[in-house]
């Protein structure tokens, strides 16, 4: 007995959920006058980019047909589905059935924007009923645009060469600004609508000449000069990173709740100087050159504090708040954290990334019993094994010079990052991994052909692993990476990936894939399945699999892709 269909109200909020590369495919296979299709449409039309000047707008005028305007693959910005200009028109003919909410217009340069400015004028409509739009590229290209589009639903402006912007060319309903200047202003910018919530601001030489609006929430200000000594009252958010020079010239509103002072050479001195908002919550100093937490006050509506990338050498000096949630201490100089007493944290993060600074030994330090996720990665530890971990721990990534045999694991873990030396002989098969990791990523030890019994698996990572291995059935995503092309061969892949990144092809895919991306040329390999919707491969390979598979993006993959992969700084386990 065949079961009713689902009435398409459930349908649409199914869809909500659907990644949009995936809804594009599907829609490529239903037939003509399927009712599911204006529906998919409305999904995959409803957040939009345009890219002037791309290569799909110099193609020959297709037939207005629905068959001719079925999606195509193309690439996916900020959760937006890139569209043609044909798309567009069918979309402003209506044969194209779906109500467009956002747009994002963006233009390498003004010489590229004619066929855009060309359909403006031919479907005025079209634009002016679109509520949000957002401009990226030139002022000059914005005042071509401002000429013909319906400018009141401007509501987003993303400026290179802000130097040319001046304020007659501001949207009266503008809600974000963001510019980047490559010379100095030649005016006063000020007269900024009620509407404008957030400015991002950088490389300017005196951002003093941008008047702060009284309705600003957020502000942004990277790599500038000649700062502002006061602020808006209703500033939620503030970021001056690289910007600051002296701290005793800067007064922070009280009404800040999130501030971030990144690369600004904050000394001691200079933080026991700042006097941070009563009600501040996220504090974010990365990169400066604090030695010590000491004797900072902190205030106590703090939940998050993040100081990766300074000095620090050690934590049982510093006072911090009750509540705080998030702790992020990584890639200090940190010896030891025995006698640090942490408050309830959620999140701890103490992993390094400089091999001259280890933690040896954890087994006397007294982790918080909320602790959700700590991140330890990079340490030459000795002594996992006599760890007392909090029982609700769900992520754990570390580094780890013991045998597999005498690790233990809480029982809720869920996440899971391992590095063992390169020259490791720890064995998988000898992991009490607990059934309900979703995710785990192993460097470098010895696999064999075992069963996981990891039900709930979905995501794998493994990096330079010796001997064979035998993939859980579960996974939906692996990335599986090695300087030899021998560990791809005669590897069975679970038949329901989706998703695969590798330093070589294997010999065979499974008909489930729908994104392949391999760095280095290697085995041949017979059949590429027909759902894939992305593939990156090495550029020697791209003629013959563009004459197989037309319509799929075969995007270049060379050797320099990996190069942070293989040349992230690995731990001297002497």
């Amino acid at each position: 007995m065949a079961l009713p269909p689902l009435p398409l109200e459930i349908v649409s909020k199914i869809l909500l959920y659907i990644p949009l590369s995936y809804l594009k495919y599907f829609h490529e296979r239903l037939p003509k006058g399927d009712s599911l299709k204006s529906i998919i449409q409305g999904e995959i039309y409803g957040k939009l980019v345009y890219v002037a000047g791309n290569h799909s707008d110099s193609l020959e005028e297709r037939e207005n047909t629905e068959a001719h305007l079925v999606p195509k693959y193309s690439d996916i910005i900020d959760d937006h589905y890139v569209a043609s200009i044909e798309e567009l028109r069918a979309l402003a003919r209506r044969i194209l059935k779906a109500h467009v909410v956002q747009m994002k217009i963006i233009i390498r340069t003004h010489r590229t924007l004619q066929t855009f400015l060309d359909f403006c004028n031919q479907y005025p409509e079209f634009i002016s009923e679109i509520p949000s739009i957002c401009v990226v590229g030139e002022a000059q290209s914005l005042r071509l645009l401002t000429n013909v589009i319906y400018w009141e639903n401007i509501t987003h402006l993303e400026l290179i060469q802000g130097e040319e912007f001046t304020m007659n060319l501001c949207p009266p309903h503008l809600e974000k600004f963001s510019i980047v200047f490559l010379d100095q202003p030649t005016q006063i910018m000020k007269g900024w609508p009620k509407t404008l919530k957030s400015i991002k601001i950088q490389d300017a030489r005196c951002a003093k000449s941008i008047l702060l609006p009284d309705s600003l929430q957020e502000l942004i200000c990277h790599d500038s000069m000649e700062l502002w000594t006061t602020y808006p009252s209703s500033l939620r958010l503030l970021d001056l990173s690289h910007s600051i020079s002296d701290v005793s010239c800067i007064h922070i509103p009280s009404q800040v709740r999130d501030l971030s002072l990144q690369f600004c050479d904050l000394k001691d001195e200079d933080l026991r100087q700042i006097r941070f908002p009563p009600q501040l919550k996220r504090l974010d100093l990365k990169y400066n050159s604090i030695r010590s937490l000491a004797d900072v006050l902190f205030p106590s509506s703090l939940i998050m504090i993040d100081v990766q990338g300074c000095l620090i050498n050690r934590l049982d000096d510093m006072c911090l708040p009750d509540g705080l949630q998030e702790l992020y201490v990584g890639s200090n100089q940190l010896k030891s954290l025995d006698n640090v007493i942490f408050p309830q944290l959620k999140l701890l993060d103490i992993s390094a990334k400089n091999k001259d600074h280890n933690i040896f030994n954890f087994s006397k330090v007294r982790f918080p019993s909320s602790l959700e996720s700590l991140l330890a990665d990079g340490h030459k530890t000795k002594d996992w094994s006599k760890v007392t971990l909090p029982i609700g721990l769900k992520r754990w990534t570390f580094s780890t010079v013991e045998d597999s045999r005498y690790l233990l694991f809480p029982s809720n873990l869920e996440v899971l990052f391992i590095e063992f030396p390169e020259s490791s002989q720890s064995k998988f098969c000898d992991l009490k991994l607990p059934s309900t990791l979703q995710e785990i990523s192993l460097h470098h030890g010895v696999s064999s052909d075992f069963h996981w019994n990891l039900p709930l698996l979905s995501t794998m990572s493994i990096k330079d692993c010796k001997g064979p291995i035998q993939f859980p059935s579960s996974l939906i995503e692996l990335n599986i990476q090695g300087l030899c092309d021998q560990m791809f061969r005669n590897v069975q892949l679970p038949c329901g990936l989706r998703k695969l990144t590798s330093t070589y092809p294997f010999a065979k895919y499974p008909e489930s894939l729908t994104d392949l991306e391999v760095h280095l040329p290697g085995n041949k390999y017979s059949e590429i399945p027909r759902g894939l919707r992305r593939v990156q491969h090495p550029p020697q390979l791209r003629p013959s699999l563009e004459q197989k598979f037309p319509g799929i993006p075969i995007l270049d993959a060379t050797s320099s892709d990996l190069n942070e992969y293989f040349n992230t700084a690995e731990i001297d386990w002497s």
